[in-house]
């Protein structure tokens, strides 16, 4: 008897037991789905605050407008070390309708300094390479009030001042980058630059001076001399020791050059 009314009260708890584990579970499912509501909103919310964050550093980019004008596109946030490596370019007036330098001008399609810079204002009109004329304008230019001075890639015959070098000779139209210099209308990586500044003086494309005038040998001989074939370089790409020396850019000096040479 005692048997059967173990076995009769383990079945009864059984049996009463499985309704609560339904009940559990049914009293459990609105509190999982909360649960999972919850967390999903959660996720929403982060997701906002990451888009807001890309947002954010977003406004710190360089605008599209700013890298179709340069040509460069350049984050303003991005390391320096991971730049474009196009060289600086000098400023000058884009707009003005002179495709050389801005204290220079046009005579029988190469770039002279100056007249007017080089008389101080005594001398305003070119008329050759050589000669300088006074007069209140070129039309009365004759020879009676010319100013002359024949020394060849010297005194009138020269270019304006090209990142800090005076005195090389005219040039075709345009000119060299910053970290560039002038020789025999050619523009190559400035010697001071590829020498540590111990041979600044370049004298050939492949030979760099410590001195100037005839100290220099143009053979590349002596102890004042350096020469290397790494030297019959440019500069624009200054992340490169390839880059091919080149005739002076007139993009740099005009912008109608600039936009003929994109189309």
């Amino acid at each position: 008897m005692l048997s059967m009314e173990n076995g009769l009260s383990d079945s009864s708890e059984e049996a009463n037991a499985e309704p609560r584990r339904f009940i559990t579970l049914a009293r459990a499912v609105p509190f999982l789905g909360g649960a999972v509501v919850v967390g999903f909103v959660l996720a929403l919310a982060k997701l906002g605050s990451h888009s807001g964050a890309t947002r954010s550093s977003m406004s710190g980019l360089m605008q599209k407008s700013d890298w179709q004008t340069s040509g460069v596109f350049n984050p303003e946030t991005i390391d320096a070390s991971l730049r474009a490596s196009q060289a600086s370019i000098p400023t000058e007036n884009l707009q003005d309708g002179n495709s050389c330098q801005d204290d220079e001008e046009e005579f029988m399609n190469l770039c002279y300094k100056k007249c007017s810079i080089l008389t101080q204002g005594t001398h305003r009109y070119r008329t050759s390479a050589f000669t300088c004329c006074q007069a209140d304008s070129k039309s009365q230019c004759s020879l009676t009030n010319q100013q002359v001075n024949t020394k060849i890639c010297g005194g009138f015959d020269v270019s304006g001042n090209i990142n800090g070098q005076e005195s090389a000779c005219p040039h075709k139209f345009g000119t060299c980058y910053e970290n560039e210099e002038l020789y025999l209308g050619v523009c190559y990586k400035k010697c001071s630059i590829l020498t540590n500044s111990e041979y600044s003086n370049r004298i050939s494309p492949l030979s760099c001076c410590s001195e100037t005038g005839f100290s220099c040998n143009p053979l590349g001989f002596g102890e004042n001399v350096k020469s290397s074939t790494s030297f019959n370089v440019g500069g624009k790409d200054t992340a490169s020791s390839n880059v091919a020396p080149h005739y002076p850019d007139q993009s740099i000096t005009e912008a109608s050059s600039a936009a003929s040479a994109s189309v």
